[in-house]
């Protein structure tokens, strides 16, 4: 009977140990979250003093974040290729400037600190 009793005790401890190691629900939910996350590709983040004078390569659906870049704005050559949005505060949040890149090409541009550069969308 102890015999039977210790074969019980162990069963129920393997069980226990299983349920210990299935992930909750929250936790499924945010894998799911962080691999639909990987799909995004990464911005390319730069200052103006990097930007001068170069040639930025994104690929389409790629974003380029300019670094202290409070009140710039940005004149685009063909708004098309590229979107411009201005820094902005949201609450405590601050959010630098950048472009979004919409359409494979190539387009100019130039920051109103003077800095020019070519963004080329492929």
């Amino acid at each position: 009977m102890l015999k039977h009793l210790g074969v019980i005790a162990a069963a129920a401890s393997m069980a226990l140990a299983g349920a210990a190691c299935t992930p909750s629900q929250e936790e499924k939910s945010t894998a799911v979250e962080r691999s639909e996350a990987v799909g995004a590709p990464a911005p390319v983040i730069l200052r103006p003093a990097e930007l001068s004078g170069q040639t930025i390569d994104l690929k389409l659906g790629e974003n380029l974040v300019i670094t202290e870049s409070n009140g710039l704005t940005a004149e685009v050559s063909n708004p098309e290729v590229a979107e411009f949005t201005p820094a902005r505060t949201d609450g405590a949040t601050e959010f630098n400037a950048g472009f979004a890149a919409l359409k494979k090409g190539v387009t100019s541009v130039k920051l109103s600190d003077g800095t020019a550069f070519n963004l080329k969308i492929s």
